[in-house]
């Protein structure tokens, strides 16, 4: 079965830090494993614009979150 999610862009929203997106990529990938998706299925970059689904787009909106602090 194919999973459909709502997509928003995230890079375009005020709150938006790239290098912590860049640094959450990996910890984010992880994270979403257990619950069975792959970070391909939330989150797709396409030229400087990053799309991501919802519950996903908290994780790169919060700039003093530390990716470390994530399980």
């Amino acid at each position: 079965m194919e999973k459909q999610i709502d997509m928003i862009c995230v890079s375009d929203m005020e709150g938006f830090d790239r290098e912590l997106f860049e640094k959450a990529k990996k910890k984010l990938s992880i994270h979403l494993s257990k619950f069975g998706w792959k970070f391909e299925d939330c989150v797709h970059e396409e030229g400087d614009k990053v799309w991501s689904c919802k519950p996903a787009a908290i994780w790169f909106l919060i700039p003093d979150i530390d990716p470390n602090d994530w399980d």
